[in-house]
């Protein structure tokens, strides 16, 4: 087991309540010593405002072209999350992705040519994986060829599955990250595997306990602050990111990509730090108001769906359908959203007061790998921003309208009593930011009706 206390006890509340106890201390563990992402100078200004994630091949004309014309679809603010820029397609020849496909100087070009257009590229390496049949691998000792696992997947050759503690492999992804960013100008890279695959250890070497403690979680934060240094010595505007996301890593990643869990009744990690850690990412190959939508409600970067390029060139009229809905989330959350959604503290949501329809996540939008889940036809969510104005999104996921009643109490939120003069604004799509009326603290409760698959975008603010 990892070292720590543990604290155990009842409460009084809901799945909100539970994360606010924990959030009291969350905030003060040294993962989150660096302060909220707003304040943060180590985290990109870039990233803090991109808006949306493709994920594509860098590896040909093809796949390059065809990630330029997602990202002339889907308008500024993108990253582009490359895979396929190494010489074998297929999960092989990790950790040795360099030299590029296209070669050294058309991979710097291409580089280029995306930062030209307002494009962000972050590369892809497995960070936990190496490819036995590397060169680099066959030159290793046979001590140190001894693995406690390996694994096959994809591309068919065995990929030896390194341990984050050894020296070796932290020296070998440093190599290769600082070489991405020194020779070819990528923005960043995204370490797969290592964060969530966890493995024991058993070699007797490397300075922990045999096979279990918290040798991983160390280690781990060992390579990413490693990496972290090295690639802000070369570019201080740099950042890396991983796959999963977990609180002991807030500090080192400057992102975390969130895998498949869109259809989540509540939204733990955010109501804790969605303040403290950014996060990205979405549910592959899936495209429907409840995973798009949805994840744009829960604070989430959109992108990273699989879908994008059907978007830019629909092959049929759903997707043509469901570009027309993601554009108009990229374009409130650029215009309006970005301080609530992107880096906001999560509020309790607005509670909805009307019995509402569902609305289910099947048909053509939905991958066979990803559940079928329900979902009331209106959500919100509520943040606070760091100028410590309130931002209160509503979706409504269906075709058809939808009138219904919601609450608020703003006095539990952000300390606004019945007495507080505030100030009511709504973001509309045709015309920006809008103030509406003026209105009291306190409880506040309003009936509104949302035209189909609308978005209803409030911004709240105390009249000083």
């Amino acid at each position: 087991t990892s070292p720590g206390d543990v604290v155990i006890g009842p409460f009084s509340g809901d799945w909100y309540d539970a994360t606010q106890l924990y959030r009291k201390w969350a905030i003060t563990a040294p993962w989150a010593a660096k302060g909220p992402i707003h304040a943060r100078s180590d985290v990109p200004n870039w990233l803090k405002n991109a808006t949306y994630w493709t994920v594509g091949n860098m590896g040909g004309v093809t796949g390059i072209n065809h990630e330029m014309e997602k990202h002339e679809f889907l308008g500024s603010g993108g990253i582009f999350h490359a895979y396929g820029y190494y010489h074998n397609l297929g999960d092989k020849i990790y950790p040795e992705v360099f030299p590029p496909k296209i070669g050294s100087e058309g991979f710097k070009n291409t580089v280029d040519e995306f930062h030209k257009k307002g494009i962000r590229v972050v590369t892809y390496i497995n960070g936990s994986c190496w490819d036995e049949t590397t060169e680099s691998y066959q030159k290793l000792s046979e001590d140190q060829k001894k693995r406690g696992r390996t694994d096959t997947y994809g591309g068919g050759v065995w990929l030896a599955g390194m341990s984050p503690c050894e020296k070796l492999w932290q020296d070998k992804l440093a190599e290769v990250c600082s070489h991405g960013v020194a020779k070819y100008g990528i923005d960043g890279w995204y370490i797969d595997f290592l964060t969530n695959h966890t493995g024991d250890c058993f070699k007797t070497d490397h300075g922990h306990p045999i096979a279990g403690g918290n040798h991983w979680t160390k280690s781990v934060r060992d390579i990413y602050g490693r990496l972290r240094r090295e690639i802000k010595a070369l570019n201080p505007d740099g950042m890396l990111t991983a796959e999963a996301n977990v609180e002991w890593v807030i500090d080192l990643l400057d992102t975390q990509l969130v895998l498949s869990e869109v259809q989540a009744k509540a939204p733990l990690y955010q109501a804790v730090y969605h303040d403290y850690g950014m996060i990205f990412g979405g549910s592959v190959n899936n495209s429907s108001p409840c995973v798009q939508g949805r994840w744009w409600l829960m604070g989430n970067q959109n992108g990273w769906h699989n879908v994008e390029g059907a978007y830019a060139v629909p092959p049929t009229d759903f997707y043509r359908t469901e570009a027309k809905y993601y554009l108009r989330l990229l374009r409130c959350h650029r215009e309006f959203g970005l301080p609530y959604l992107g880096y906001g503290r999560m509020l309790r949501m607005p509670r909805i007061t009307t019995a509402m329809p569902v609305v289910t996540h099947d048909g053509p939008g939905r991958n066979s790998g990803q559940p079928v889940y329900t979902v009331p036809a209106v959500e919100g969510s509520a943040w606070q921003a760091a100028d410590g104005t309130v931002g209160i999104f509503f979706l409504n996921y269906s075709g058809e309208p939808q009138e219904f009643t919601w609450t608020m109490d703003l006095g539990e939120a952000a300390g606004w009593g019945a007495g507080d003069k505030l100030r009511l604004s709504q973001w509309m799509e045709e015309g920006g930011l809008q103030a509406a009326q003026e209105i009291n603290g306190g409880k506040l409760n309003r009936s509104v009706k949302m035209e189909g698959r609308g978005i209803l975008a409030l911004k709240l603010e105390v009249i000083r």
